[in-house]
């Protein structure tokens, strides 16, 4: 089985000529579509591979668009979709085909690592739904819901990455995507709803195979890596665009988002505030780690908001954890972060909060 790649360029040439000679060497690769949505990548970085196929575009057209310019050039039955800031190789993208082959699944993704040396683990995909938005919201509010909404994501990201054996999954991230051209599409046509100019694009897809009665899977022996906050928009034109495809998600599924009326907010779970502060903190476990890895591991866990929804985890050796330099440098400045400790499958312990300035 052959497969094509498309990624999509925008502010990224570096990283997206490096993906591109990583994936020259992967011999299930027949060609690789890359769509220039900045106008910033020169035939010359890729001089010397067999198999780019440059696509400009005049400006800058969107990502679920981009990728369906890329697709037009794709003349095989499967397709994976990849973003610049992705690193995988070939035993997990063998590992992904082989996985939706035998199980027939239109859409197959990998298990994420945020950094080279696998220190953490990436949640699943989000994805969206009305209750789920709902939940989001009142977690905000009601302390309640806080732990629950964070119960329910603790026990999803548990069996995402306990799982040995590929399995079921609502939403994949379009980050890395393997799809099976004629599964999703039968009769041709596109694989982005273009509406979604950039985010959402992968959840509606999802959600459009999930009603079309068919099952995306995620492949636990495909393991890649997706380096975090790679691309050059500013984080408040990130939460910009992302809040306009929640928008647009919702008037296609729901019509409109309606308007809560929450009432009286109480407070949150309590966090020690370490206020701003310039390097990543040397935070200890109180509880009792041993214990802890005996029913299965104890883990750090960060997160943007105080009931960890969704939260990148490090297994952790000791009763201590720092997160790397060359993580705390990926992060946001001016941004909060929340983090804790936590046995598998057991109840959270103290949490932390900070400003990274």
């Amino acid at each position: 089985m052959n497969v094509s790649v498309v990624t999509v360029n925008y502010k990224t040439p570096l990283l997206t000529e490096a993906l591109v000679r990583q994936l020259s060497k992967i011999s299930l690769i027949s060609r690789i579509i890359v769509v220039d949505n900045s106008a910033d990548l020169s035939p010359e970085l890729f001089e010397g591979l067999p198999k780019p196929i440059l696509v400009r575009s005049r400006e800058n057209i969107g990502y679920g668009r981009a990728v369906n310019h890329g697709i037009a050039h794709v003349e095989t039955e499967w397709v994976l979709v990849i973003n610049p800031d992705v690193r995988l190789d070939e035993a997990s993208l063998a590992r992904l085909l082989e996985a939706a082959a035998s199980y027939g699944a239109p859409l197959a993704g990998p298990r994420f690592y945020w950094d080279d040396s696998h220190t953490f683990r990436l949640p699943p995909a989000t994805g969206m739904s009305l209750w789920h938005s709902i939940g989001a919201r009142t977690a905000q509010s009601y302390m309640p819901d806080a732990h629950l909404f964070s119960f329910y994501w603790q026990i999803r990201h548990d069996r995402f990455w306990q799982a040995s054996e590929p399995f079921y999954e609502p939403f994949l991230s379009g980050a890395c995507l393997l799809i099976n051209m004629d599964r999703i599409f039968p009769s041709g046509g596109r694989l982005f709803d273009e509406r979604f100019f950039m985010y959402y694009e992968d959840t509606d897809l999802c959600l459009q195979t999930l009603l079309g009665g068919q099952t995306p899977i995620c492949v636990p022996g495909a393991e890649v890596v997706h380096y975090y906050n790679q691309a050059p928009a500013a984080e408040s034109h990130k939460q910009a665009m992302m809040q306009a495809s929640e928008s647009q998600f919702f008037q296609k599924y729901y019509e409109a988002l309606p308007d809560l009326h929450l009432g009286r907010q109480e407070p949150l779970v309590d966090c020690e505030d370490l206020g701003t502060i310039e390097a990543p903190p040397a935070l200890a476990y109180s509880g009792n780690p041993a214990g802890g890895r005996r029913r299965g591991g104890l883990f750090f866990e960060m997160a943007f908001n105080p009931f960890f929804c969704p939260f990148a985890q490090a297994v952790v050796e000791n009763d201590g954890f720092a997160v790397p330099a060359h993580i705390w440098e990926q992060l946001p400045s001016s941004a909060t972060y929340f983090a804790r400790f936590r046995k598998f499958q057991g109840p959270a312990g103290k949490i932390w909060k900070w400003i990274k300035r």
